[in-house]
């Protein structure tokens, strides 16, 4: 492949990037071009050299969304991270695409039940205060629960119980809160070392 056509392709895959970034990837690889010249090499032999320009701008294309999702939080960036990575080779897809589910799944049942303890708590106390004298079982999904004992006591039990499940439930969302910032941060580390090691 002669110069102009690697630089055209390659300038043809990165649309999207910044302006200036592009000039500064386009004036890299003229460089390339110039030293190998330099050397007594073929346009040629420095573009096969070189590698794929299509590869090599999808691989400039992933390190940008990368950046991306380390500077704003959010699935939308990481799933294009990830898309991003497997778009570059088969091999990506059976290591990244795991790894990405389990996490996933892993936070999404994480948070599932964090979320059930407050939910769980509200419940309680609205039967508390809105059971009536009636209210002695609450059937739920193991079966009836005794709740609350008659009372002054079984009220005052009744309602630090509830009570203490709505506070558990705010702390687990706290903490799952974090973990899925973290885990974040790892996804975005892990899928970056995986470009690396692809661009290398």
């Amino acid at each position: 492949m002669k110069k102009d056509d690697f630089i055209k392709k390659l300038s043809g895959k990165l649309c999207g990037l910044p302006e200036s970034e592009i000039k500064e990837i386009l004036y890299d690889y003229e460089e390339h071009f110039r030293h190998g010249l330099a050397e007594g090499k073929s346009e040629e032999e420095v573009a096969e050299n070189l590698g794929d320009p299509s590869d090599i701008g999808r691989q400039y294309q992933a390190n940008v969304i990368l950046r991306e999702a380390r500077e704003n939080y959010s699935l939308y960036q990481i799933c294009r991270g990830i898309l991003a990575l497997t778009g570059l080779g088969v091999l990506n897809l059976f290591i990244v695409l795991p790894f990405y589910l389990t996490v996933m799944g892993l936070l999404i049942g994480s948070w599932a039940v964090s979320a059930a303890f407050p939910v769980v708590g509200v419940t309680l106390m609205l039967f508390l205060f809105f059971g009536g004298s009636h209210f002695t079982t609450i059937n739920w999904v193991s079966g009836p629960i005794w709740f609350p004992p008659e009372g002054i006591m079984g009220f005052l039990s009744g309602f630090f119980v509830s009570l203490g499940t709505i506070t558990t439930g705010l702390l687990l969302l706290l903490f799952m809160w974090y973990i899925t910032r973290l885990i974040y941060k790892l996804t975005v580390d892990y899928l970056q070392i995986n470009l690396d090691i692809i661009r290398k």
